[in-house]
C-alpha cells in the first residue's frame, strides 16, 4: 500500500477482546464467540488489518460464512475499506479476482467448479445447473417410483415409521405421511447419502440412524440399505440427463475434481494466503480436510459450540479439538453479547448450561454477559399454553401488531418479528395461515419465494407454455391443484401429451382420444402417484378442457415482458386457481405477481422488450441468479425453522410447537443438539421472546420458577 491510500484499520468501537482478536497478526486462530458477540465487525477489522500492516493482498483473503445475508454484510463492508470498484467486484474467474473471496462453502464450491467448467453430462453444450432443494426433492420422488415395487414397500414402510414418531397427534402423522412424502423422503435419502459418503466404497451399515427403534427394520436392513443405493443411483441419473448437481453434491464433487487434481489445487494455495472460517461449529470433517489443503499461512476460525445444529449434515462433533491443535495461540473469547436484553440471555443460558460438557471441555464454553450499555427493553419472556389453532391465530395478531407499530417507524427504526418453528411441516401451517390473512413475510433463503405456493403454479403454466423443453420439473406443481381443473390425471400423462402438443406432431384433440383409446395405458398412469385425486368430474372433459386451456396459453408465446402482466391475470382467472384455490390469499398474490414482475425487469436492466420464453428458460436452468433482483421483503415478518434462523436477529421471537415428543424430536441423533437448537432459538431475540406450547416439552419445564419467565395457562 501506498502512503496515499486510506487508512484501513481502524481501533474505534472495538471491545479489548475484539481488539486483541484483530492484532493478532498472522498466525491461526481459534476465537470462540457466543451470540451476538459481534464476530462480523471483529472479522472484517482483523482483514482489514492483516491488508494494511501485513502485506496481504484483498484478493488473497478466502472469507467463508453461512448465510447470505452475512456474506452480504462481509462484501458491503470489506469492498468499502478496500476502496474496490464495481469493475473489481464484478463475477470473474476465481483465480482472477482482485477482490476478497466471500461465499458460503457451498457457493465456494460451486465457484471452484464453474471455474474448471465441470459439467455432470459431458455432452451438454450448457454450464452446469444447481437445481434447488425443492427441484431435488421432486427428482427424488420420480427416482422412488422407478424403483421396484420391493424396494418402494421398503422405504415407504420405513418413512412411515420414523416420521409418524415424531408428530404429536395421530392426526397430524396423517396430515404429514399425506401431504409431504417428498421431505420425508429426502431427509432420510439425505442421511443415508451423507453416511455412504463418508465411507470410500459406499457401502455402509446404517443402523445407528435407520434401525435402532424397529427391530423388523433391523432384520431387513441389508435389503433396506440396497433400495436406498438402488434409489442413489436413479437419482443421479436424473441429474445426469439434466446436466445438473444439487447443493448437497458441490462439497464431494469439488474435492473430486479440484482438491484432488495436484495442478488445480496448487493455483489454489497459490491463491489464498488468509482463510477466515465463520460458523465453525458447522463444519464438517471433509470441508476441514479441504481447507487444510490449501496451507494458508493464516487463518481465523470462529464458531460457538454451544450453536452447533447441523451435526445431521455431517458437522464434525471435534472440529474444536483439531483446530486448537492446529493454532499457535490460546484460543480468543469473545463473551459480550450486544443483541439480547438481559433477561433473554438468562433464559439462553438455561438451556445452555444444561448440555452436558466433560471437564477436558470446559476450555470450549463461554460465560456470555450483557452489554452493560444495554439500553432497549427488558421484557419478560412470555411462555403460553395453546393448541395449534389458537397459535397461529396469535402470531396472526402479533403480526399484525407489529406491521401497525412499523407504520409509525422509518428506516432501521422499524422492528423485526421472527416466527421460528421446529420442522417445515409446522412452518408450513404457519406459512398458510399468514397468506391467507393477507399478511406479507419473508424467508431467510431469496430461494424461498419460488416455493411460494401461487408463484410455483404461476411458473409452472409460464414454464408450460415458454420452455424449449418440458421436464418433471415443470409439472410437478399441478398435481397440488384439487380443483376442477384437472383433478384426475398422472403428471406422466400431462407431460407426455404437453410434449407432444408443443412439437405440433398430433392435434390435441387426436392426442386426447389416443390416450382414451389405449385403456392398459390410461389405467396405469391415473393411477401414478403424482395423480390427482378422483371427483366425479367426468374424466375426458376435465382433461379436454385441460387441454384447450394450454392451447388457448400458446398464443403467447411470443410476448414480451411489457406483457407478462396480462399473461398472468389471465393464468390465474382461466385456470380458476383464484376461485377456487386462492380465495383468502389475493392481495398477498397480487403483491408477489407484482414482485415477480420486478424480479424479470431487474435481471433484464428495465428493458420490457425481453422475450418471456427468453426469461423462463433462463429462470428454469439458472435460478439462483435471479435472487438477487427478489425484492427485499420489508415488511418486518420472519417466518422460517429454527434452522434457517442461524446468525439472524430479531428484536421479537414468537417460537412455536414447543411440544413434548416435537421439540426435543424423537428423531433427534442426540439430545444435546434439540439443546443447542432452542438456545439458538432463544438468543435470536433483542427484546421480545414468546414461547408457546401445547404438550409441555421438558424444555418448557426447564423454564419454571425463573423470575424472567411469565406463564400463561
Amino acid at each position: 500500500m501506498s502512503d496515499n491510500d486510506p487508512v484501513l484499520f481502524s481501533k474505534v468501537k472495538l471491545n479489548s477482546q475484539q481488539q486483541k482478536v484483530v492484532e493478532s497478526g498472522l498466525g491461526f486462530h481459534l476465537i470462540i464467540a457466543g451470540a451476538g458477540a459481534g464476530k462480523t465487525k471483529t472479522l472484517v477489522e482483523t482483514a482489514a488489518y492483516l491488508v494494511e500492516k501485513c502485506e496481504i493482498k484483498p484478493e488473497e483473503l478466502l472469507i467463508l460464512t453461512f448465510t447470505r445475508l452475512a456474506i452480504n454484510e462481509f462484501k458491503e463492508r470489506l469492498h468499502a475499506k478496500f476502496n474496490l470498484s464495481p469493475e473489481d467486484v464484478v463475477s470473474r474467474e476465481i483465480t482472477d479476482s482482485v477482490a476478497p473471496t466471500i461465499n458460503t462453502f457451498h457457493g465456494f464450491c460451486l465457484q471452484l467448479l464453474k471455474w474448471i467448467k465441470y459439467k455432470p453430462n459431458p455432452d451438454s453444450h450448457f454450464e452446469i445447473r444447481i437445481i434447488s432443494d425443492r427441484n431435488s426433492k421432486v427428482l427424488l420422488v420420480s427416482s422412488y417410483f422407478r424403483l421396484s415395487g420391493y424396494y418402494r414397500n421398503l422405504i415407504f414402510g420405513h418413512l412411515c415409521s420414523s416420521h409418524r414418531k415424531e408428530q404429536s397427534s395421530e392426526d397430524d402423522a396423517h396430515e404429514y405421511l399425506s401431504f409431504r412424502l417428498a421431505d420425508a423422503l429426502w431427509h432420510d435419502f439425505e442421511e443415508f447419502r451423507l453416511d455412504a459418503r463418508s465411507n470410500e466404497n459406499h457401502r455402509i451399515s446404517a443402523e445407528k440412524y435407520f434401525f435402532d427403534n424397529d427391530p423388523k427394520e433391523k432384520e431387513d436392513n441389508g435389503s433396506i440399505r440396497s433400495a436406498f443405493l438402488q434409489l442413489w443411483t436413479f437419482y443421479e441419473e436424473e441429474l445426469k440427463k439434466l446436466n445438473s448437481v444439487d447443493y448437497s453434491s458441490l462439497e464431494h464433487l469439488a474435492d473430486e475434481h479440484v482438491f484432488k487434481v495436484p495442478e488445480r489445487l496448487e493455483i489454489l494455495k497459490n491463491k489464498f494466503k488468509v482463510i477466515m472460517l465463520d460458523e465453525l461449529q458447522d463444519t464438517s470433517e471433509k470441508e476441514w480436510e479441504m481447507l487444510n489443503k490449501l496451507s494458508p499461512v493464516a487463518g481465523y476460525y470462529v464458531g460457538d459450540p454451544d450453536q452447533r445444529i447441523y451435526e445431521f449434515r455431517n458437522a464434525d462433533r471435534y472440529i474444536f479439538e483439531k483446530v486448537a491443535r492446529k493454532c499457535n495461540s490460546t484460543p480468543h473469547q469473545l463473551t459480550i453479547n450486544y443483541r439480547s436484553s438481559p433477561n433473554i440471555i438468562s433464559v439462553s443460558k438455561i438451556y445452555a448450561s444444561k448440555l452436558n460438557v466433560s471437564e477436558d471441555d470446559r476450555w470450549l464454553h463461554k460465560d456470555t454477559i450483557p452489554n452493560l450499555d444495554y439500553s432497549g427493553s427488558n421484557l419478560k419472556i412470555k411462555v403460553f399454553k395453546k393448541d395449534k389453532d389458537q397459535f397461529l391465530e396469535f402470531v396472526v395478531n402479533k403480526a399484525n401488531e407489529y406491521l401497525e407499530r412499523n407504520k409509525q417507524l422509518e428506516g432501521e427504526e422499524q422492528k423485526k418479528l421472527a416466527i421460528l418453528v421446529r420442522s417445515n411441516f409446522r412452518l408450513e401451517q404457519v406459512r398458510n395461515t399468514l397468506g391467507a390473512s393477507g399478511i406479507d413475510y419473508e424467508y431467510a433463503n431469496p430461494s424461498d419465494f419460488f416455493s411460494r405456493e401461487w408463484i410455483e403454479y404461476v411458473l409452472c403454466f409460464l414454464k408450460i407454455i415458454f420452455l424449449d423443453e418440458l421436464t418433471i420439473f415443470t409439472l410437478f406443481p399441478l398435481k397440488w391443484i384439487h380443483t376442477s381443473l384437472l383433478p384426475w390425471c398422472g403428471q406422466k400423462t400431462i407431460k407426455d401429451v404437453l410434449a407432444k402438443i408443443k412439437s405440433q406432431q398430433e392435434p390435441p384433440k387426436k392426442v386426447i382420444a389416443r390416450i382414451f383409446q389405449d385403456k392398459e395405458y390410461f389405467f396405469e398412469v391415473v393411477k401414478d402417484v403424482y395423480g390427482f385425486k378422483t371427483k366425479k368430474t367426468d374424466k375426458k372433459d376435465a382433461f379436454s378442457r385441460f387441454i384447450d386451456l394450454i392451447v388457448q396459453f400458446k398464443r403467447y408465446e411470443n410476448c414480451r415482458l411489457d406483457q407478462l402482466d396480462e399473461l398472468i391475470k389471465r393464468i390465474l382467472s382461466d385456470t380458476g386457481l383464484l376461485r377456487d384455490r386462492f380465495v383468502e390469499n389475493q392481495s398477498l398474490i397480487k403483491s408477489d405477481i407484482e414482485k415477480l414482475i420486478r424480479m424479470f425487469l431487474g435481471y433484464s436492466n428495465g428493458n420490457e422488450n425481453v422475450p418471456v420464453r427468453d426469461l423462463i428458460n433462463t429462470l428454469d436452468k439458472f435460478e439462483y441468479v435471479f435472487y438477487e433482483h427478489i425484492d427485499k421483503n420489508n415488511s418486518g415478518i420472519f417466518i422460517g425453522t429454527i434452522h434457517s434462523s442461524k446468525g439472524l436477529e430479531f428484536d421479537g421471537v414468537c417460537l412455536g410447537f414447543v411440544n413434548e415428543s416435537e421439540f426435543p424430536s424423537r428423531r433427534a441423533k442426540y439430545e444435546e443438539d434439540e439443546r443447542r437448537l432452542i438456545y439458538v432459538a432463544t438468543s435470536r431475540a433483542k427484546e421480545e421472546l414468546i414461547i408457546s406450547y401445547e404438550s409441555a416439552s421438558p424444555f418448557i419445564y426447564e423454564l419454571r420458577g425463573a423470575d424472567e419467565v411469565e406463564f400463561f395457562e
